[in-house]
């Protein structure tokens, strides 16, 4: 049996890769596409679409990593894939009814593609995760006549998810920084 075949789109000569955030987001198109169209007569296993995306994605990253733009670039490339290719599912599933189920947002629909938007509503995810996890290991901490309502394990495992948060969220603001210094430093030259 042969593996899988490999995206194309982004896996080519890296002068195929994009140098303005349009073309980051063709890319990310071609993609979606490639997935779209596979041979039915392909005689290798077909990957799911979560699997493509995450291959094309991973070569995304790989090539724009040290790019400046690099967010930017990465953004672009998403928004491409996931629109081509929920514009796909939406016209095979047009029989369908329309769910009624939104996945939950912060943000409105116009902001959520804008990066610095993207991360504030995570920071204020995260921020209200670890004062909840924070708010029920000092209440079981309190003196009560039941005894504490966590026991040390559980505590230990709440103190543990608030602390990797907020090293998520550092991480995260570390690369925002860099990103906005790097961006600035470029529009100074």
């Amino acid at each position: 049996m042969s593996a899988p075949k490999k995206p194309t789109s982004a896996s080519t000569a890296p002068a195929q890769f994009p140098t303005s955030p349009d073309m980051a987001h063709s890319i990310g198109i071609d993609c979606a596409q490639e997935w779209i169209d596979r041979a039915p007569d392909d005689t290798s296993p077909p990957a799911s679409a979560t699997a493509w995306r995450a291959r094309c994605y991973a070569d995304a990253v790989h090539e724009y990593e040290d790019r400046p733009d690099f967010l930017q670039l990465l953004a672009a490339w998403e928004q491409g894939f996931d629109r081509r290719f929920n514009g796909a599912a939406n016209a095979a599933d047009q029989c369908e009814q329309e769910p009624t189920h939104k996945p939950f947002s912060w943000l409105v629909d116009g902001a959520k593609d804008d990066p610095h938007a993207r991360f504030a509503a995570m920071t204020m995810d995260i921020c209200q995760g670890v004062g909840t996890c924070l708010e029920l290991v000092h209440t079981s901490s309190l003196d009560s006549d039941d005894g504490p309502t966590l026991g040390q394990h559980d505590t230990d495992r709440l103190l543990r998810m608030a602390v990797a948060s907020m090293k998520l969220l550092s991480d995260s603001a570390e690369s925002t920084i860099e990103y906005m210094n790097k961006r600035a430093a470029k529009e100074q030259k």
